[in-house]
């Protein structure tokens, strides 16, 4: 049975190319900032001020947290917009 037999003459497969699957792991976060995070939150007089510096620096845990916080499992009523 040839191509001609069910209508066409010609097939092409993929349009252009070949469709690339993309896959990402989400936002890296920096370990550095987050040990400091740590370290501040671990002081006995906590400095929300510097707390609120050091996760603004890092956009991948700046999203998570704020994700987490705004997720409805938490219940929150209001939704939190910023991380001070």
């Amino acid at each position: 049975m040839d191509a001609a037999w069910y209508g066409y003459s010609y097939f092409q497969g993929y349009y252009f190319s070949k469709p690339v699957i993309l896959s990402a792991k989400g936002i890296p976060s920096n370990k550095l900032t987050s040990l400091k995070i740590f370290e501040e939150i671990n002081k006995r007089e906590i400095n929300y001020d510097e707390l609120e510096t050091l996760i603004l620096k890092d956009d991948g845990l700046c999203f998570k947290l704020m994700r987490l916080i705004n997720s409805s499992s938490l219940g929150m009523r209001n939704r939190v917009n910023s991380v001070k």
